[in-house]
């Protein structure tokens, strides 16, 4: 990353969904668990499940049922998810939220940040636990896996992102509890900050070399701030 991103003024944030904003990792691997067992007869390990949070649904569907990207029975596997999303997940959004979240995409809008989500689900699904949780308003766009051919860690749903929103990528931020979130910011290239509270390790994200790191909400809006000049930062 060159001096002159690192020293750019920070105008929009990117962040992640599942485990960024939410603690929704478990929630969804215990019902992908469920659809795999529903449609396949074979019941994987939650924690194999949440292993893999993160991807694209199908592509997540498939591996965790054992099955071949382009078998019918995936399909079954995600229409059979997508319905105990929203029956299960969907009506638990409030109580999901990580803590200091809802406080702290306040803050950053009170200076002038404008946010977006950037997220392996799909859009109208994003837009529904978003909504649900109480976070909807804080977000200028949502950019799920439909919205481009490519997805995470590929830059373009980044970059969607950042068109929609008239952002320069030197002037944003990405926010992820991945690698696929972390190396997405590095294709752009853009700033990362990675959080250790979700799917992804400390380790094994340090390793990805991003520019901040956090084990709470709270350290995420200071990292933030700390791109942006002292005057901004004034409460």
């Amino acid at each position: 990353m060159t001096a002159s991103i690192l020293e750019t003024n920070v105008e929009a944030v990117l962040f992640d969904l599942d485990g960024t904003l939410m603690d929704t990792p478990r929630a969804i691997a215990e019902q992908l668990v469920a659809a795999v067992q529903q449609v396949t007869g074979r019941r994987p390990a939650v924690v194999e499940a949440q292993e893999l949070v993160g991807r694209p649904l199908p592509v997540l569907c498939a591996m965790l049922a054992r099955l071949e990207p382009h078998s019918a029975l995936v399909g079954e596997v995600v229409e059979v998810y997508r319905l105990l999303y929203r029956t299960e997940v969907v009506p638990a959004a409030a109580s999901l939220v990580f803590p200091g979240v809802l406080e702290g995409l306040a803050r950053l809008r009170k200076h002038g940040v404008t946010l977006a989500v950037v997220t392996s689900k799909q859009s109208d699904s994003a837009r529904l636990i978003l909504e649900a949780s109480g976070m909807a308003a804080h977000f200028t766009t949502v950019v799920g896996v439909d919205d481009t051919v490519l997805p995470k860690p590929h830059p373009d749903p980044a970059l969607l992102a950042l068109e929609r929103l008239g952002v320069d990528s030197r002037a944003a931020v990405f926010v992820g509890d991945t690698a696929h979130d972390i190396g997405t910011a590095g294709a752009v290239p853009m700033r990362a900050i990675a959080v250790t509270y979700g799917v992804g390790t400390a380790s094994g994200l340090q390793a990805l070399q991003p520019h901040g790191i956090a084990s709470e909400f709270g350290a995420v809006v200071d990292l933030i701030l700390s791109f942006t000049p002292h005057e901004l930062r004034q409460n």
